[in-house]
C-alpha cells in the first residue's frame, strides 16, 4: 500500500531499461559508409539538489531490500540514430548535454579488458553516448547522467559456433513439444509419474539455488546452519534420496520397454548381447 501511494510520483522516474530496437538498427544502412553499430551503456542520474524528482529517486533508492537502485540506468542505444540527433543539434546544447564523469567506472562488473573492441567502443562512442543520452533523459524527465559505453555490436560482427549453439534452442518454437501429451494407451498409463518428475525436478532446483547461495559470501552463517536442523531442508536438500527416484523411475521405464520389446519377438531378446 505504502509504494501504491507513491504511484504518482513513481511514474515520475526514468524507466531502469529502455532499448532501441536492435534488429532495425543493425539492419539499416550507415551514413557515410559506417558501419550499423548498437551500444550498451550504463548510466548514472548526475546529483541536483535543486530536483525534487531526483531527490525522490535518491530517497526512494535508499530501501535496497526492496526497491531498484534508480539512480542507475540501461540503456541500449543505435549509434546511427545518436549520430543524426547529435549532428541536429546546436553546438552549444551539444556542450550542455556533455558531464564528466567523476568514477572511473559505471558498470565495474565488467572488465575494462574484455576485449579490444570494448576498450575502443568505450573511447570512440563515449561522448557521442553521454549527448544522445542526456538529451533523451534532459527531456523526458529534466535530469541529466554520468554515462558509460558497456559494450557495441555491429552489422558485421559474425556469431560465434558456442553463441549460436546457446540461442539454438527456442521456447517459442518447442512449446508445443514441451506441453503436448501423447494420445499412445502407454503414456496415459503413465501420467502418474508426471507426479514424481515435477516433485524430484522441483527439489534439484531448489536443492542447487540453496547450495549456489551457500557457495557465495554470506553474512549470517547462521541462517542456513539453523535450516539444516529442520526436517523438510534435510528432505529437499537430499541429494540420495533424489536420486534413487530418479533411478527408480529409469529402472521402470527401462523394464516397460524391455518387455514391449520381447513381446514384439515372441518372448525372445536377441536385440541383447547377453
Amino acid at each position: 500500500m505504502a509504494l501504491l501511494s507513491l504511484l504518482p510520483q513513481y511514474l515520475q522516474m526514468p524507466n531502469l531499461v529502455e532499448l532501441d530496437d536492435y534488429n532495425r538498427c543493425l539492419g539499416a544502412e550507415g551514413s557515410d559508409g559506417a558501419i550499423p553499430t548498437y551500444c550498451m551503456t550504463r548510466a548514472l542520474i548526475k546529483p541536483d539538489n535543486s530536483s525534487k524528482l531526483r531527490r525522490l529517486i535518491e530517497e526512494f533508492s535508499k530501501d535496497t531490500k526492496r526497491h531498484f537502485n534508480h539512480t542507475l540506468l540501461d540503456r541500449g542505444l543505435c549509434i546511427e540514430d545518436c549520430r543524426k540527433l547529435v549532428e541536429s543539434l546546436p553546438l552549444s546544447t551539444r556542450e550542455q548535454l556533455i558531464v564528466e564523469s567523476p568514477v572511473t567506472r559505471l558498470a565495474p562488473f565488467i572488465g575494462s579488458d574484455v576485449s579490444k573492441a570494448t576498450v575502443h567502443d568505450r573511447e570512440r562512442f563515449a561522448e557521442l553516448a553521454n549527448i544522445c543520452l542526456n538529451y533523451r533523459l534532459n527531456k523526458t524527465n529534466q535530469l541529466m547522467a554520468y554515462t558509460e559505453v558497456v559494450m557495441c555490436d555491429r552489422s558485421s560482427d559474425t556469431i560465434s559456433v558456442g553463441k549460436s549453439v546457446y540461442v539454438s534452442f527456442s521456447l517459442v518454437r518447442n512449446w508445443y513439444r514441451l506441453t503436448t501429451r501423447s494420445q499412445q494407451p502407454l503414456a496415459k498409463d503413465l501420467r502418474f509419474l508426471n507426479a514424481f518428475r515435477f516433485t524430484s525436478m522441483y527439489v534439484v532446483i531448489v536443492g542447487h539455488a540453496l547450495l549456489l547461495s551457500m557457495l557465495t559470501p554470506i553474512n549470517n552463517t547462521y541462517l542456513f546452519e539453523e535450516m539444516y536442523h529442520q526436517v523438510s531442508f534435510s528432505i529437499i536438500s537430499g541429494g540420495t534420496r533424489v536420486t534413487q527416484t530418479f533411478l527408480t523411475m529409469s529402472g521402470l521405464l527401462l523394464a516397460i520397454a524391455v518387455t514391449r520389446e520381447a513381446e514384439k519377438q515372441n518372448g525372445s531378446l536377441q536385440c541383447m548381447p547377453w
